[in-house]
């Protein structure tokens, strides 16, 4: 769950000033076990139907000096009257201290093209087709999709197909339920879906988290959002 949502928050837009643009900036602080792992953030901006977000979620605190990763990506493409996203671009790239790599990708039709890793990665037997995949999105864009602040309709309540070049993978979201504290809770899942090894679809499929979320006009915003994990409950704060 962290390689997918954690890695794929978003820190710089990548869109220009515009007419009728909104601009939106979200910072998280990432714990678990009662210590700081790390921080994320996200920007984005929307002008007409276009939407531009790029990100990076980094180590700190405790864990920064024992483990390190690193990731950082963009995407952009348009939003559908629905809300449903329609990316055309996405590039990320993660580094974990030994390996720095990077993969890019275009949409066309709704379908991954030109899919390349760069330094290049040598194919697996199990990676899925990018011509297979119509109707996904990218990393980046699938965790706008999740967390930027948007209508009541249009938070929660839906299922986001992600492909990030060699592998297929599912989030999710149920509808909004109320919290005591008078906020919200939208449960979700995030699944395993093709191109993993047998051994990892073996040890686990499927990774339940959960988004919460504060209703102001008629808006949700994400106050926090957590997910379970090998290392236990890990929690994202938003500043």
């Amino acid at each position: 769950m962290l390689k997918l949502i954690f890695r794929a928050l978003t820190l710089v837009g990548v869109l220009g000033a515009a007419t009728a643009v909104a601009e939106e900036r979200q910072r998280y602080d990432v714990y678990g076990s009662g210590l700081k792992l790390g921080t994320l953030g996200m920007n984005y901006n929307i002008s007409g139907e276009r939407y531009g977000v790029s990100g990076r979620v980094a180590d700190g605190g405790l864990l920064g000096a024992f483990v390190k990763f690193d990731f950082s990506g963009t995407a952009e493409g348009t939003i559908a009257s629905d809300g449903t996203l329609r990316p055309t671009r996405y590039s990320g790239t993660d580094d974990n201290g030994k390996r720095k790599r990077t993969v890019s990708f275009n949409f066309r039709s709704a379908t991954p093209q030109t899919v390349s890793f760069s330094p290049a990665r040598t194919p697996k037997p199990i990676d899925v087709s990018p011509s297979t995949q119509r109707g996904t999105v990218d990393p980046i864009s699938a965790t706008f999709s999740l967390l930027r602040d948007q209508p009541v309709g249009k938070a929660c309540g839906k299922t986001v197909e992600v492909f990030d070049g060699s592998k297929r993978s599912r989030l999710r979201l149920a509808k909004r339920q109320p919290t005591n504290d008078g906020l919200f809770v939208c449960n979700g899942t995030y699944s395993r879906v093709k191109g993993f090894s047998a051994k990892l679809m073996a040890k686990q499929v499927n990774f339940p988290f959960s988004i919460i979320w504060r209703e102001q006009d008629g808006i949700m915003e994400v106050v926090r959002f957590q997910t379970q994990t090998t290392f236990g409950t890990v929690s994202a704060i938003r500043r």
